[in-house]
């Protein structure tokens, strides 16, 4: 009886795998779909990866931690903000933020302050291209400050309350 209950649950285990892979990956060509169209929605470029070799303008001592820029997935930021319990008015940083994607996503919360600090200037400068684009189309300013510099050496102000890091 025991090996027949072994020989029945091992075919039944990898059909729930494969049902769990089946769902894994739905969710992932989902959250890929919703990230390109926030990108074309808002006139920007966030979700390609720029190979580590590829990032250019390092500022500081940390190039040999320096990593290829992965975005986060932009669902993942949105759940991480509606989980956050926080009153309006606190501040925000994002470190390593590359081309501003989590600044962008800050953007449409109530923080009173937001900075996003990369140490890679061809990766500032497209931030800036993709934050001046957004603030194009909402005829408004987005009150993100970019700053080019090493985390690491930066001071952090005061009214900082949210720290993200990623990657």
């Amino acid at each position: 009886p025991g090996s027949n209950l072994a020989t029945t649950a091992s075919p039944l285990r990898r059909g729930l795998h494969r049902v769990a892979s089946a769902r894994q990956s739905t969710q992932s060509v989902v959250s890929v779909l919703e990230d390109v169209g926030f990108d074309l929605h808002r006139g920007v470029e966030t979700r390609s990866v720029v190979p580590v070799e590829q990032v250019l303008g390092v500022v500081g001592g940390n190039a040999e931690a320096s990593r290829s820029y992965v975005p986060t997935r932009g669902r993942h930021l949105d759940r991480l903000f509606s989980a956050l319990d926080r009153p309006p008015g606190l501040g925000f940083v994002d470190i390593g933020g590359g081309k501003g994607l989590v600044w962008l996503k800050a953007s449409d919360r109530s923080f009173a302050r937001i900075i996003g600090i990369e140490f890679g200037e061809n990766l500032i400068r497209i931030a800036q291209q993709n934050v001046d684009a957004d603030q194009a189309r909402r005829g408004s300013r987005l009150g993100i400050e970019l700053v080019h510099a090493d985390a690491s050496a930066w001071p952090l102000p005061d009214d900082i309350n949210v720290l993200y890091l990623y990657n």
